[in-house]
């Protein structure tokens, strides 16, 4: 168990994942993907400059199919978000109640 809090506290600090740097190098490559429809990068330290290069690359891509971001996307039973419909213009409906989502899930 208390390894189990030591790898969420190892996390936390921004000694895993990727940070800002990482999501900008990231985004570059998303920019040509169109195989892609979930990406999650929770627990990573990508701030805003990085959530936004990475938002920046997938709204560029015309040919992208996510659906998916920060598990924010729909499930059986929660509608969640089909970031799909945000490009076409067909988003109807937002409902991310119940999700335990916070700010850094946003960004």
């Amino acid at each position: 168990e208390d390894s189990k809090e030591a790898a969420m506290e190892f996390a936390n600090r921004g000694m895993y994942g990727i940070e800002v740097v990482g999501a900008i190098f990231l985004a570059h490559f998303l920019r040509l993907n169109t195989s892609l429809t979930t990406f999650n990068f929770r627990l990573n330290h990508v701030e805003k400059d990085g959530a936004k290069a990475l938002a920046q690359s997938l709204l560029g891509n015309a040919q992208t199919v996510l659906q998916t971001v920060n598990t924010m996307g729909p499930t059986k039973m929660k509608p969640g978000i089909d970031f799909g419909h945000f490009k076409t213009g067909h988003l109807t409906t937002v409902d991310l109640s119940k999700r335990g989502l916070d700010d850094d899930d946003f960004v």
